[in-house]
Parts: structure tokens; sequence; C-alpha cells
């Protein structure tokens, strides 16, 4: 059993940690530069007819806002927003507003439509990450390509000369025609004097042009952008940052370490923190938010994964009974939702050792509305069953003494008593 649950495991952590698992943090404004292209589901949608909710619509980025508005009365909500146009809208009526989405959301919605297909996805990704121009120095040809606010770095070093078309050869924008920028090195001396194209802001043919013939510049550009693969310590020296991979260990003891201290996954975005990180290790950079709950996710299920082994193997050794167990529920004030916590009790033999543990099985919001006897014993039943523990493995199970509880056991076939708190004395 024990060695079943292991090579499970093992497969388990080889597909949760593959980075087709992890849903992309792409930036908004890139997003609409590039005009991406994402399903979204028909459910999202209010007011669809019944037959529609289950299609998926080709939609397309057409604007971003750092702050945006959400939700209705007193659940409104602030955060980074995309408005998007749906394909068949656009071709009905070419004025279509479109819609405003959670950044959040639409990442996820992009991981879901090119996660089995990335190449598809290559069209909206380059080799060196875009940074985004303004609305104003993207539409005006005839402005000098300084290195003004909101500009990439490496325009520093280039002049716009004009612009051309630029046909797509491949990709599914193959065969469309873009508008393309003409750049020229400005740098002395330089040997080439062609123009450099970018198209939808891409400037990974400057990048190469920089490789090529001025690699302090190429260098420079690398450590100044907020996308850089390098960094520059505090003695002069770079260093090439970790790849996901490197950093998977990192980023895990990171995530126990606000998991076990009740903090928040934001800290990672502390200068202070990010410092005293980058001071131990100067390839490391912490985890994301969404990266970290992801990672906690695949963690607690690992988790969950060696402790059903334990008691399986538990379970082999001492037979049936050889478990107790713990449960109670908390309501909020409001009384709109509950959390339920279930626990079991048990003695591992380690060696010569037995250790008398009470691990948690399940903590997670109560799915009813109503606490009766049968839907908590369900929920119970439920989180056995997840655990393919038996519920002849229980010994004795313990709670307070409301009725509910004891009708849940009592529709559960298994022995209650109520929890009394050991009284203390002076």
């Amino acid at each position: 059993m024990a060695a079943t649950a292991s090579k499970n495991t093992q497969q388990r952590v080889q597909s949760s940690l593959s980075l087709d698992n992890f849903i992309r943090v792409y930036p908004g404004a890139e997003q609409v530069a590039r005009r991406v292209r994402v399903k979204i589901p028909g459910h999202w949608f209010n007011g669809l007819p019944k037959e529609d909710l289950h299609k998926e619509f080709w939609s397309e980025a057409v604007e971003f806002k750092d702050l945006k508005t959400f939700g209705f009365a007193q659940r409104l909500t602030k955060c980074p927003g995309i408005r998007f146009q749906v394909q068949s809208d656009v071709e009905e009526n070419p004025d279509h507003e479109g819609y405003w989405i959670k950044l959040d959301s639409w990442n996820r919605y992009r991981h879901l439509t090119y996660e089995n297909d990335r190449e598809a996805e290559k069209e909206f990704i380059v080799d060196e990450p875009l940074q985004v121009v303004s609305a104003t120095e993207t539409e005006d040809a005839n402005v000098d390509s300084g290195n003004g606010p909101g500009k990439p770095y490496i325009y520093k070093f280039f002049s716009l000369t004009g612009s051309d078309a630029h046909k797509v050869v491949s990709g599914r924008n193959a065969g469309k025609t873009l508008k393309a920028k003409l750049f020229k090195c400005n740098l002395p001396g330089c040997p080439s004097d062609g123009d450099h194209k970018v198209v939808s802001g891409s400037t990974g043919g400057l990048y190469k042009h920089l490789d090529s013939y001025h690699e302090e510049h190429a260098l420079e550009c690398r450590l100044a952008s907020s996308h850089s693969k390098v960094r520059l310590t505090e003695d002069g020296n770079v260093v090439d940052k970790m790849n996901f991979e490197e950093a998977l260990p990192h980023h895990m003891r990171f995530v126990a370490m606000v998991a076990r201290d009740l903090e928040h996954f934001s800290k990672s975005k502390s200068e202070g923190m990010r410092d005293w990180l980058v001071g131990l290790n100067h390839a490391y950079s912490p985890p994301s938010r969404l990266t970290s709950v992801r990672l906690l996710e695949i963690m607690a299920d690992l988790s969950l994964d060696k402790l059903y082994a334990a008691i399986a193997q538990n379970r082999s050794e001492l037979g049936d009974p050889h478990i107790g167990l713990q449960s109670d529920i908390w309501s909020r004030k409001d009384a709109r939702d509950a959390c339920v916590a279930i626990r079991a009790s048990l003695i591992l033999k380690l060696g010569s050792l037995l250790l008398d543990v009470c691990p948690l099985l399940a903590f997670y919001k109560f799915p009813q509305n109503r606490h009766t006897g049968v839907n908590i014993g369900r929920s119970i039943k439920t989180t056995m069953k997840n655990g393919k523990i038996p519920l002849s493995s229980v010994a004795i199970s313990t709670g307070d003494g409301a009725s509910n509880n004891k009708k849940a056991h009592s529709w559960l076939a298994v022995p209650f008593k109520v929890s009394v708190r050991k009284p203390s004395y002076a």
C-alpha cells in the first residue's frame, strides 16, 4: 500500500509541478498591445440563452485599466481589468463596446485556451517581453523615439525613421498585414545602417541588433528592464536569475513559511522582503501571489497523500478500528458562511517510537446552508471517502453536544462521545 501511494505521489508531483499547470501572469497593457485573443465561456455572460451557455466565444483584448470597479452595492472591488470584444459581436456591430473582466480571470481563461496548444499562443509571446509604449507615442510616427516616460529603455539607442507594412508568414495571423515602425540605431560608429522593424511593440529585433554589435548596451537594456532575466549585484557582478524549476524548492519553502506564520502572500511584494531574499541568493526572486496560492494547493494535496498513505499503513498493521475522529463547525457572525474541520487521532509507529498525532483531514467551507445532522454526516462521509478511509476504521468520534452532531453520527453508524473540557484546578 505504501509503495503504491509513493508511486502515485511521485506521478502527481511531476504532473502538478509542470509549468503548464501554473497560470502565467501576463500584464494587461501588454495583452492589449498584442491584441491577445482568448476563449470566454458562455456561462461568464449574463442573459445568454441556455443553448449558448456551454459554448466558447473568441474574444480580443482592447483596453486595460490598472484600477477598474467590479461588483455592485456593498461588494464593490477595485482591481486591474481588461475590456474585451467578442469577435462575433464585432462582426454584427463594429461599434460594440465589449465587456470588462478582471485581469486574473482573463489570464485564467487565456491559460485554459492555450493549455493544450502552446504553439498557437506564441504569436502573442516574443523572446524579449514586450514593454508598452503610451498610446500617443504609438500612434505618432513623426515623434522622435527618445527615452521618454513609459517607453522601454532600449529606445534610448534608436531613432524612429518611419513606418512600413509587415506581412505575417506563420501562426494564427499568417497572411495578415500589420503596421510596423522602423527604427535606426543612433549609436556612434554602428556598422549597420539599416532599419529595424518593431511590430506590435515587440522589441526583439532591436535587442538582436544590440546583441550583434553593441553587447554592453544590450546588457544595459536588459538590466534596466523589469522583465530582465539577469540581475546586477551590489559588487558589480551580473548573475542570471533562476528559472522556475531552479527556484521551485525556494518557492515552496517561502509558501510554507507564510502559511505557518499566518502571513499573507502579498508579502512577496514587500521591498524589504525582496531585498533580504535577494541578499541571501542574488539569483532568486520570491513567487507572485497567484503562484504562491497554486503552490499551496499542490503542497496541501501532497501532504494529504502522505497522510492517507500513513493511515492505510496503520490500518494494515492494526486492523479496524484504529483511528478516532474530531469535528467541529464554525459559523460567521452574519451566519452567511460556515467552515468545517475534521481531524483524525491515531498512533503511528516509527521504529521503536509511538507517536500520538492528530492530523487535519479536511478544512473547508461547509457546502450546505442548513446544518442538519444528515448534511453534517454526508460531509464527514465525503472526507473519509476522499482518503479511502472506511467508516469501520473509526473507533470513536468526538464533538460538541449539539443534537445535529449526535444525529450525524447516528446516521453514519459511528460511535460518538461529547467532548468535555478538562477542568482546571487552582
